[in-house]
């Protein structure tokens, strides 16, 4: 058998200072063709690769000899969509000998950054600010390899920027270029499945068997950014919707990522300091009298931030309401206390909250408990300032003093009474939860 010959070395400059794994380039056999044109000064020439990685390539080449450290750029075209170029340097010049002649083989070094950890990696990028998962429940993404046949590559997503990835994949992947452009498919679990092209940014840090780079968005769907705002929310570290706008990140609904808590509030919780009252009751509490009220404490939390806190008063037909008694406002209407209808009370919200963020979500919910628990009317106080908010979602006013007293009759919005709502606002809102009840009715028969 004959044995391999090795290269002989012409000239070479320093290597990075990566482990042979990491900086080990993938080789190009015959049948893989990648063909390029490298252009340099005023030249430019088509040749083939012989190997491949993120941090450099080599090729053949005879006619014009280039000088070490010379720069130039490796142009790839897999597609209409898909050019762009890689800058880089001759990083070294060997002699290879294929069938008996001998070929001078250039290898180049790509235009990049290598940072030592993932915290170096964002420290370079601190001017955006990037929101890391503690869940291992992130977004699935994946595409198929630019240069190899019917190899998918599969990437674990470490935290999300206003305008891309922070991406992850094995270092045994060679396909991942400084500059390049990727079409990925990203999955946000609970929503759609989007397709997104974008560049490579020249900044990598390989971490024993992973390799980590950042990609940034090329005109994204703004679907997609509201779902992975909302995804970061529930399963990011410090991703509250407030700090997610700082950071420059569209924000949009935030459905997924609402619940309420049932929960034990002490009189004391709505005193605390990042807590106060907000456009629903806005006075203050009467906290003897909230303990005497047959009330369910909640809890809202946007993923794992609590938002706010209120109290559900159920109220029995006949009975008056906590409002009338409490807060100073005129009886209210007859076809009101027929049934049993239920109260928000007490409604007192974080500091670092905004009540848009999440005060659709809740108020789907509380209809959801109120169409459950047999509750034909939802009763709400409100600020004047929120008056026309509430009217436009189903409400109606139904006794003033210094607040307003909004009632919306839970059912008429069943029965899709189009005089409470109109179409838009009905698909918006309630449709998803109607179809829900209709389920759970159908289902408990």
């Amino acid at each position: 058998m004959n044995e391999k010959k090795p290269t002989r070395v012409i000239e070479s400059i320093d290597s990075i200072p990566l482990s042979k794994r990491m900086e080990s380039r993938r080789a190009i056999y015959i049948g893989e063709k990648v063909p390029v044109q490298v252009e340099w000064k005023n030249h430019r020439v088509s040749v083939d690769l012989f190997d491949l990685s993120p941090t450099g390539t080599s090729f053949l080449y005879e006619e014009k000899p280039l000088e070490m450290k010379e720069e130039l750029k490796i142009l790839f075209h897999r597609d209409t969509q898909m050019e762009y170029a890689v800058p880089g340097k001759i990083a070294h010049k060997t002699e290879q000998k294929i069938q008996g002649k001998s070929h001078t083989r250039y290898g180049v070094q790509f235009e990049a950054q290598y940072a030592s950890s993932v915290e170096v990696l964002l420290a370079e990028q601190s001017k955006d600010m990037c929101f890391l998962y503690k869940s291992q429940l992130r977004p699935h993404v994946f595409a198929y390899d630019p240069f190899f046949f019917q190899e998918t590559l599969f990437f674990t997503v470490q935290g999300v920027f206003a305008s891309g990835l922070l991406l992850g994949i094995s270092t045994r992947c060679k396909s991942i270029l400084p500059h390049s452009i990727l079409s990925l498919s990203i999955q946000v679990p609970g929503r759609s499945e989007f397709v997104v092209k974008g560049t490579v940014q020249p900044r990598f840090c390989f971490n024993r068997n992973m390799q980590f780079f950042i990609f940034t968005y090329d005109h994204p769907p703004v679907e997609l950014l509201h779902a992975i705002s909302e995804h970061i929310v529930l399963f990011g570290a410090d991703a509250t919707p407030q700090a997610l706008r700082q950071g420059g990140f569209q924000v949009g609904k935030l459905d997924h990522a609402f619940h309420l808590m049932y929960t034990k509030i002490s009189p004391d919780l709505g005193r605390k300091s990042q807590f106060s009252s907000a456009f629903l009751g806005t006075k203050e509490p009467t906290w003897e009298a909230h303990q005497r009220v047959a009330t369910r404490s909640l809890l809202c939390k946007l993923g794992p931030h609590v938002v706010g806190c209120m109290g559900l008063h159920f109220v029995k037909a006949g009975e008056r309401a906590w409002l009338e008694e409490e807060r100073g406002h005129e009886s209210l209407p007859a076809w009101i206390k027929k049934s049993q209808y239920i109260e928000i009370i007490d409604f007192y919200m974080n500091h670092n909250a905004k009540l848009v963020d999440f005060f659709l979500s809740l108020l789907k919910q509380v209809v959801r408990i109120g169409a459950q628990s047999q509750s034909h009317v939802l009763l709400i106080e409100c600020a004047p300032s929120f008056k026309n908010v509430l009217v436009r979602v189903g409400f109606e006013e139904v006794a003033a003093h210094q607040t307003h007293v909004m009632a919306l009759p839970l059912e008429k919005l069943l029965q899709k009474d189009k005089k409470i709502v109109g179409d838009a606002v009905w698909n918006q809102m309630y449709r998803d939860l109607m179809i829900y009840l209709a389920k759970r009715k159908v289902s408990q028969q």
